[in-house]
């Protein structure tokens, strides 16, 4: 159901082998992600209100409308492998429900600009994938375990996720100034 399944139909295009939680189950019954990848949303993926348009941490941010909206297509990321497995609406406070990565995926929480909201991939040795609007990918190395420990504690069944607002983290840093969106 995808916007961009017409031109790729293969869903294994968005799937990452290193991936297993299609084969995990969750405390709730249910199985793991399958869908690896993620569009973000600052690349218009979902909506941002009618002027597309979001303040973060004082910070405006446009969502992306067209490719040639971005001025530095190589070093803005239109693909991310991500470790998302809640329900649309339901809190990252929460355990995990439903196992599948819903939507695109979504950088700030709480309007907080150091801050984490969807979690990233670690199974690559604590790395994750990412597209870039130029065409090229990169296995990105997270530097620092906070980031790490958000992404693995998403999947935790505890009181209370790991801290997601995260300032001076460098891989946070890293994801703010790829993030495809004008500022």
């Amino acid at each position: 159901m995808g916007a961009l399944f017409p031109y790729s139909q293969s869903h294994k295009l968005y799937h990452c082998p290193g991936d297993k939680r299609y084969i995990t189950m969750l405390a709730n019954g249910s199985n793991g992600g399958y869908r690896s990848y993620s569009i973000p949303s600052g690349a218009h993926g979902d909506s941002w209100g009618s002027n597309n348009k979001i303040t973060v941490g004082g910070y405006t941010f446009t969502q992306l409308e067209k490719f040639t909206d971005a001025h530095t297509p190589g070093s803005k990321f239109i693909f991310v492998e991500e470790a998302y497995t809640h329900s649309p609406g339901r809190s990252i406070d929460l355990y995990p429900d439903c196992g599948y990565n819903a939507n695109t995926w979504s950088f700030w929480a709480d309007d907080t600009y150091t801050s984490w909201w969807d979690p990233l991939a670690y199974y690559h040795n604590d790395r994750s994938t990412l597209g870039y609007m130029d065409g090229h990918s990169e296995k990105w190395k997270w530097l620092d375990e906070r980031t790490i420990k958000f992404s693995k504690g998403r999947e935790w069944n505890g009181p209370g996720p790991p801290s997601y607002d995260q300032p001076g983290n460098p891989d946070q840093e890293y994801m703010s100034r790829s993030y495809p969106c004008q500022r």
